[in-house]
């Protein structure tokens, strides 16, 4: 078995490149079947976070679907034009 990490896969067999090229849709949701996993009984707020990242040739790579307990983790968010990516590297 040939072992590689999974973006050089990506990479390597699907043109896919690590450019921040993906789609982030966050949701407010509330524990139903997912309640034993958290700890926490059905009704409960929990944050989902669905994305697809695409390739060059916009094709979708990767489908992820995450679920976080929001009295443990939060989130915060930068963004960066495009443009300015060089100037924050310095």
């Amino acid at each position: 078995m040939n072992e590689m990490p999974f973006y050089e896969f990506l990479e390597a067999e699907y043109d896919f490149v690590q450019d921040p090229y993906d789609i982030v849709s966050i949701f407010p949701v509330v524990v139903d079947y997912l309640g034993g996993i958290f700890e926490k009984e059905n009704g409960a707020p929990l944050l989902l976070i669905e994305s697809v990242i695409y390739n060059r040739k916009e094709v979708p790579l990767v489908y992820s679907r995450e679920y976080y307990n929001t009295e443990m983790i939060h989130f915060k968010e930068i963004i960066v034009d495009k443009h300015l990516t060089n100037v924050l590297k310095k």
